[in-house]
């Protein structure tokens, strides 16, 4: 998360650049839906499937 963070930052520098602002404006996007999905969607869709009704601390 922090290098995509990082990465973000530094694309900013670069949108008011009209050669290199089309550029910038993919990478923000690509950046924020790619770590959006990685920490948010992920997960959530493999904890959905493998939801079997147990509880964390429930054995059996």
């Amino acid at each position: 998360m922090l290098t995509a963070l990082a990465a973000v930052i530094g694309a900013a520098f670069i949108l008011a650049d009209p050669i290199f602002q089309g550029l910038a404006i993919s990478m923000v996007f690509g950046l924020a839906s790619s770590t959006a999905l990685t920490l948010l969607v992920i997960p959530a869709l493999y904890v959905w499937r493998r939801d079997d009704g147990r509880g964390f601390g429930t054995k059996g």
